[in-house]
């Protein structure tokens, strides 16, 4: 699958679109769940495994269809293992992938907000976020969940982490025609404060 990103897939072009509209139909909506489960299952006997499947995923996950990347048991997976040491450099790289993904501002602005990928910067930044209300979100929910969270503190995980975070500026930035909502502005500041923490 790797070798078929590397060798087809994001070269682009008509054939390229051609392979995907293939696979989409195909075989993508049985892939993806798959590769969940396995990342699910061997989590404890094949740590490598898992890690290269979180890498897969991430090669695909800017353009297959959002709702298999966003499925509760698939994103609860995907949440636990940024939160574990053993998976999180390959899950938060393939968490940075889905920013990408081809949205309206109004839909990628509901998708931060629902998933709580700004509550995940923080976290990743390892600085209390400035003050402010906050609410559930799905980040939220499976910390909260999650027996010992931890998030390392090695520079190359530091390094996917602030690509995370600027990544996710750069779509709040995209965000501003849709105007100066409160729920913009708060979101912003709050990532901005958490790459500010990487650059000290």
């Amino acid at each position: 699958l790797a070798a078929l990103d590397a060798e087809v897939v994001c070269l682009g072009g008509a054939e390229a679109m051609a392979i995907k509209d293939a696979m989409r139909v195909s075989v993508i909506a049985r892939l993806i769940p798959a590769l969940g489960e396995i990342c699910l299952v061997f989590a404890e006997s094949n740590v490598d495994v898992v890690k290269r499947c979180w890498g897969v995923i991430g090669l695909y996950t800017s353009w297959v269809d959002i709702g298999l990347t966003t499925e509760e048991q698939f994103l609860r997976v995907w949440f636990r293992h940024c939160m574990d040491e053993r998976f999180q450099l390959d899950a938060v790289s393939a968490l940075e992938r889905l920013l990408h993904k081809g949205m309206d501002s109004m839909a990628k602005l509901n998708l931060i907000v629902q998933l709580g990928l700004s509550d995940a910067c923080v976290d990743f930044s390892f600085e209390a976020p400035p003050p402010f209300t906050p609410k559930q979100s799905f980040w939220t929910v499976v910390k909260s969940q999650h027996p010992n969270p931890r998030f390392s503190s090695s520079d190359e995980f530091q390094k996917e982490a602030a690509k995370f975070c600027a990544s996710l500026g750069l779509e709040l930035l995209e965000c501003r025609k849709l105007g100066a909502l409160p729920q913009i502005v708060h979101l912003r500041n709050q990532v901005r404060f958490c790459l500010f923490s990487f650059l000290s």
